[in-house]
């Protein structure tokens, strides 16, 4: 009987076996399988979600610039609107105001106008306006859009940044392109010269896009600059802009047909990546100015044209968003970005898209790639920027 009683009694005072070290970690090590397992696939349902709100925002972008067209004997807004024409005078403003009140924002459209009226141009608009973020114009996969910026020529003001741009077809237009009539004048730069949807001082009429409104591009995507201050050697490619590429333009800068030299060579603008979103460090990068000014008309802050492929480099002539400039549609969206066309579809437009000849042009000084009528010299993309090349391509 003593030995049951003591028998129990050792028993009863052993310790319950707990885990090993060997076992925490194997199971730690489970855990940190699954995780990551589990996190690619959480991050590219969410990237999923962000690409299908871009779509969507897209669509009633078109579905807007329809509404307008509606109400406005079947044209688009201007590209950029007059300074200094007859009547009307509305100092430079984008697309993007003329839109708002088809986007539920009546209240911001008639706060601008009523600042225009009052003498304020698109980049002198009160910090009420410019700050005022409309979600519609962001694409939440840019984080940027949702922080407030200063552009180069303000310290005052802080902008709320937006991230769709218009299609200016396949042509770089200079500002001083962008400054004139939308009326056919004597002496003047032809109003048309324009190949895309979006014209300066002139309203597109739809009966002008013979092309087809489902092969005519309409607007896209940008991505806001990620710097500040003075330009850099190198930067981040999304976002940054290579200045002072003459080699690129083939020629001084000076003139207004620029894109149409003889020496124009695109290629030497995408020769400036470095990696998959870096300029090389041979490369003088504006990483601030970028679609910043979400008001303005001017191709640089809310335009784009079909020569180089989505995501590629953007390249300026100058330093000024005033110069001409390779403004590609830009995205965080893997291997290209989306475009909505002037039908109101939107489709996924891949970084290798047929551009056609980019390498230069031996036809002659001012007769070069950037033509102003014909068949586009960029291939399919070019043909989808220009509404009445009499191109039949599509995507």
């Amino acid at each position: 009987m003593t030995n049951i009683f003591v028998n129990m009694g050792r028993r009863g005072k052993q310790r319950k076996r707990g885990f090993t070290l060997v076992e925490l970690l194997v199971v730690i090590a489970i855990i940190g399988i699954l995780i990551g397992l589990l996190l690619p696939a959480v991050q590219a349902a969410r990237e999923a979600a962000r690409r299908m709100q871009c779509t969507n925002n897209l669509k009633q972008l078109g579905l807007a610039c329809m509404s307008y067209a509606d109400a406005h004997g079947d044209s688009l807004p201007m590209g950029s609107d007059c300074i200094g024409c007859e009547s009307n005078d509305s100092r430079g403003l984008g697309p993007r105001i003329y839109l708002l009140p088809y986007l539920e924002q009546s209240a911001l459209y008639n706060e601008t106008m009523e600042a225009v009226k009052g003498g304020a141009y698109a980049w002198t608009l009160p910090q009420s306006i410019i700050s005022t973020a409309v979600d519609g114009y962001k694409c939440p996969s840019d984080g940027q859009s949702r922080q407030l910026r200063y552009d180069t020529h303000s310290t005052t003001n802080q902008y709320s940044p937006n991230n769709y741009v218009f299609s200016n077809g396949d042509y770089c237009a200079k500002d001083e392109d962008w400054n004139w009539n939308g009326k056919d004048e004597p002496n003047k730069v032809p109003a048309n010269y324009s190949r895309g949807a979006f014209q300066p001082r002139y309203w597109t009429h739809l009966a002008s896009i013979t092309d087809g409104t489902s092969n005519t591009a309409l607007a896209s995507e940008g991505v806001i600059g990620r710097g500040s201050g003075a330009a850099t050697n190198g930067g981040l490619l999304r976002g940054g802009v290579a200045v002072n590429r003459t080699d690129v333009f083939g020629g001084s800068g000076t003139g207004h047909w620029t894109c149409e030299y003889s020496g124009f060579n695109p290629q030497t603008c995408i020769n400036l990546r470095s990696g998959a979103n870096e300029f090389s460090s041979s490369a003088q990068v504006n990483q601030q100015d970028r679609l910043v000014r979400w008001t303005d008309g001017q191709p640089y802050f809310s335009g784009f044209n079909t020569i180089l492929p989505p995501n590629a480099p953007i390249c300026s002539s100058g330093t000024s968003h005033y110069d001409p400039a390779l403004l590609p549609p830009q995205s965080f969206h893997s291997g290209g970005g989306h475009v909505a066309m002037v039908d109101g579809s939107v489709r996924f437009v891949s970084e290798t898209v047929d551009c056609g000849n980019l390498t230069g042009s031996t036809v002659g000084s001012n007769t070069g790639l950037g033509k102003r009528s014909g068949k586009s010299s960029f291939g399919v993309w070019g043909a989808l920027g220009s509404r009445d090349g009499g191109e039949t391509e599509t995507l």
